[in-house]
Formats: C-alpha cells, structure tokens, sequence
C-alpha cells in the first residue's frame, strides 16, 4: 500500500498553523514543516466481555440464608423497641404515666432455623460484618438510656407545667397593668399651669366683680380645690358689695344701676344658685323704684303715681300715711310733690315731685 493510501486510512486532524489535514500520529506538518504535539489518547471504556469475564448470572440465595436474614431482622425489631421503650417520652405521656407502645417482633416461619451450608454461612457472615450487630446496639443503647425514674418522671412534669403557669400569670398581669396604664394616661385630661390673680387683684383693690370674673376662668382652665376656694370667697364678697350697693342710704340711682351691672356680670360667668337669687332680687328692686308721680290735686290731700311694675296696676292714688308698692309710705302731700320713707330701708327718706322720677330727700 503506497503512502498515500496509508494517509487515506489514518485517522486525520488539523495542523494548528496551517490548517491543513495531516495525520494523527504525524509529529511535524509536512505542509508548513510546524512541529506537532503527540496525539490525546481517548479515554478507553472496557466491559466484562473485553476483560475476558463470563456471562453476569443471578445469584438465588438458598432458605438457610433467608432465615438467618430473618433472625437477623426479628432481633433488630426488638431491639429497635426496647430503645423506643427507653426514649425520653412527652411532657403529657409523664404526667399521665402512658407507657411507650411496645412493637411486637415479627414470627419466623417455624421451629428452629435450619443450619447454613458452607458458601451460604460466608455470604450470611459477609453481610453481617457490614451491619451494626446487636450486641453494639445494645452497647449504644446501654450508654445512651438510664432516664428518670417514672414517679421523678411525672414529679418534673408536674413543677414544670406549675412554674410555666405562674410565668404565664406574671406576664399576663404584666401586660395589663401596662396596658391599663398606657390608657389612664390617654384619657387623663392634662392640666393648664395658670396663676390664679384673683387674691393678687383683690390685694390691689380692685372691683370684686372683675375679681369674680378672673377666679371662674382660673377654675375653668384648672379645676382644684384651691381655685374652687377662691371662687367661693370672691362670690361672697361679690354678693355683699351689691346688697351694700343697694341698702346703701342716702339711695342714689348710680348705686342701684352699679349693682344691677355687677350681677349681670356673675350671672353671665356662674350659674350658682346664690348668683341667680341675687339677679331675680336686683331686678325686683331696680322696677320697685321706677314710678313717677302723674299729678296731685287740687286740694293737697291726694297724689296719683304710675308705676311701671309688672305685679301692680298701672296707676295708684295715694292719700297720707298710704303705701306705695307695699313699702313706699307716704309722709307729707303738697301741691309741687310727694315725700316718702322706704320702710325696707331704715332711715331711706325720698321725694318726688310731679312728671319726675324718684330721689333722694337729702
């Protein structure tokens, strides 16, 4: 065969510098003259067959063998239920002294096992090894068990679930305390720091109705018993300024307009049912002395007053010694007036003279 035909039958690959074929087991290109590496060699996958090996045959274990492997299996059973007897059981399973469920191990075919011809003893003896045996576990287990006894057992149980209890008591009352708390606060209203100037004023002199006014806005905005205090004490000395205004003698219409203003004012501010007397009597003295005296006649014996007050008639004639609204008495008649006491007023004296309002005789 020429050397090309050789060529032809080589397996081929490419020069890596001129990228021409050249043969694999070529070391230098004989188109550029490039040298060559030595050819990979493909990895080799070799079977049974190659190696000189017969046919694979399955391999039927003979009853020895299966016995021996179901001795094995019932001693593992029982072992593995005696380490399940021996596991440390639940919390409710100790207080409640519940055993550990046995497992029952499972029955052999029958009678004594059969004994083991030779290649079967090798091949039951070469599983073993590769197994725990028994006695290792029972080694294991001796080590790995020893738990409580079963009254120490339900005793643990017992103080655990008594102290989980009283933690879970604590924090509960923990909680709520803090949440009762966290409320009160919410809801607690927040008070004003405000300095009451109402003993401040009255110090000064002021009027005690500007007094009265400054000690309800200091117990609106803070309501104690200290501001409660000064508001009753400033409502006394309030209703005794408007009595002094009104018994006051010789009477002045001045002194009865200022004590209607000042009890306007508290009635406005407080609803105290000393305030709302005290208006009611205000006003029934401010409409007693609203009459004017309409004529006298001729004689001097008789006067004729019209009143302007809502319990009596329009117009009243008057003789000497008569009363006028049941506390006006009548003193002397002449033809340009009439003199009159306030018998509500010890030592009041008044005159009024015809088409004129009512005054004071000094």
């Amino acid at each position: 065969m020429s050397e090309e035909e050789n060529r032809a039958s080589d397996e081929m690959r490419l020069c890596a510098s001129c990228r021409m074929q050249v043969s694999v087991w070529a070391t230098k290109c004989h188109y550029c003259g490039e040298e060559l590496g030595r050819p990979r060699r493909e990895e080799t996958k070799l079977t049974l067959k190659d190696l000189g090996g017969g046919q694979q045959t399955s391999y039927t274990p003979s009853g020895n063998v299966t016995g021996a492997l179901e001795s094995f299996r019932v001693e593992e059973v029982a072992a593995e239920a005696s380490r399940a007897q021996s596991r440390p059981r639940g919390l409710f399973a100790r207080l409640f002294g519940k055993a550990a469920p046995l497992a029952e191990p499972g029955k052999t075919g029958g009678g004594e096992l059969a004994e083991l011809d030779e290649y079967s003893e090798n091949l039951a003896a070469s599983i073993l090894d590769d197994m725990p045996s028994s006695a290792s576990t029972g080694r294991s287990q001796s080590r790995s068990g020893g738990g409580l006894p079963p009254v120490a057992s339900r005793i643990v149980g017992v103080v655990g679930v008594v102290l989980g209890l009283v933690i879970a008591y604590f924090l509960v009352s923990f909680v709520w305390t803090s949440v009762s708390n966290y409320i009160e606060a919410r809801n607690r209203p927040v008070e004003i720091s405000y300095v009451n100037k109402a003993p401040e004023m009255l110090a000064r002199g002021e009027t005690s109705v500007d007094v009265f006014e400054e000690a309800i806005k200091a117990v609106r905005i803070n309501d104690n018993a200290s501001n409660r205090d000064i508001v009753d004490q400033v409502r006394s000395l309030l209703l005794n300024d408007v009595d002094m205004l009104l018994e006051r003698n010789p009477w002045k219409v001045a002194d009865q307009d200022k004590a209607y203003r000042y009890i306007q004012r508290a009635v406005n501010i407080d609803n105290h049912p000393a305030i709302d007397a005290k208006f009611d009597e205000v006003n029934a003295e401010v409409a007693a002395y609203k009459f004017v005296l309409k004529s006298v006649d001729s004689t001097g014996t008789k006067a004729t007053f019209r009143l302007n007050h809502p319990d009596y008639e329009p117009e009243v004639e008057v003789e000497m010694a008569d009363r006028l609204l049941d506390r006006f008495i009548v003193q002397r008649i002449s033809k340009s007036g009439v003199d009159l006491t306030d018998d509500k007023v010890d030592g009041r004296r008044l005159s009024i003279n015809v088409n004129e309002g009512v005054r004071s005789r000094y």
